[in-house]
C-alpha cells in the first residue's frame, strides 16, 4: 500500500482563482477548447524552506503541491494558469 500523505496545497492569485472558475477556457492561439489538467509534486515542508509561505502542515510532513494548467484539444499547445488568467 501506498504511503499516505498528510497534506494538500493549492496556491492561487485572485486572478486565477477567477480564470479556473468563471472565464471561457479557450486556446489564445487557434480559439478551440482547452482541457484542463492537473499535476502535483511531493515537497517535505520543512520550516524556513519556504519563507513567504505560512505552512499549516506539521514540520517534516510530506504535502502534495498541486499546479494547474491547460492543453489545447486541437493543437497540444500547453499554457499554465498563471499565463492565461493574465491575458
Amino acid at each position: 500500500m501506498g504511503k499516505k500523505f498528510t497534506g494538500k496545497n493549492l496556491v492561487l492569485t485572485m486572478g486565477e482563482l477567477i480564470y479556473l472558475l468563471f472565464r471561457k477556457k479557450e486556446c489564445p492561439k487557434c480559439k478551440s477548447n482547452l482541457e484542463r489538467k492537473k499535476e502535483y509534486e511531493i515537497r517535505n515542508d520543512l520550516p524556513g524552506s519556504r519563507p513567504n509561505h505560512l505552512s499549516i502542515h506539521a514540520p517534516g510532513a510530506d504535502v502534495k503541491v498541486y499546479k494547474y494548467f491547460f492543453v489545447c484539444i486541437q493543437c497540444s499547445s500547453q499554457f499554465p494558469l498563471g499565463v492565461l488568467a493574465k491575458m
